[in-house]
């Protein structure tokens, strides 16, 4: 069984017993979290989709730890103007091991 599920405008493939890593949470370690914008849910045989979210269905799960990505370097070059500019940044993310989907 897995479901689509929307978290901070992406949408995630989950199953249950799988982690997740998404943009960051507002939430500490160890607390749980509650996905309700579910858009489809298959079990195996059956698919259901929602217009545009399902009602009814949550997908539940707790958070494992909050951490930072891998550096994403930004570089541009202006030739034959001495002009190069080099950024850089971190994106914080949170793992969140699920553990039900109801449908």
């Amino acid at each position: 069984m897995y479901a689509i599920v929307e978290s901070g405008g992406k949408q995630y493939k989950v199953e249950e017993g799988r982690y997740i890593d998404i943009d960051l949470l507002q939430k500490e370690p160890d607390e749980p979290v509650e996905f309700a914008k579910v858009l489809l849910v298959n079990d195996g045989t059956d698919s259901r989709f929602g217009t545009p979210y399902l009602e009814n269905c949550k997908v539940t799960g707790r958070v494992l730890k909050n951490y930072k990505g891998d550096k994403v370097t930004s570089f541009k070059y202006r030739r034959r103007k001495d002009s190069h500019v080099m950024k850089g940044h971190r994106h914080w993310y949170s793992q969140v091991m699920i553990e039900k989907i109801t449908a």
